[in-house]
């Protein structure tokens, strides 16, 4: 699980992650490559975890992306 801090107390939690490309405490900035995907256990199949958090809440990420 990786979970990167944004302005106006917003995180976003991505998880089933392979090779993390970032470390604790580092900068990220729009387009900046994170981590590569990983494969599930059980069926084998690559896939992505991603949540919106505002203040530790989770939000529907359909009203955040374009």
């Amino acid at each position: 699980t990786m979970i990167i801090k944004h302005e106006d107390s917003y995180t976003t939690v991505y998880t089933n992650l392979g090779c993390r490309m970032r470390e604790v405490d580092d900068k990220v900035r729009k387009g900046d490559k994170i981590a590569l995907l990983g494969k599930s256990e059980k069926k084998g199949e690559v896939y992505l975890c991603f949540e919106i958090r505002h203040k530790n809440e989770a939000r529907n990420p359909l009203f955040f992306l374009p």
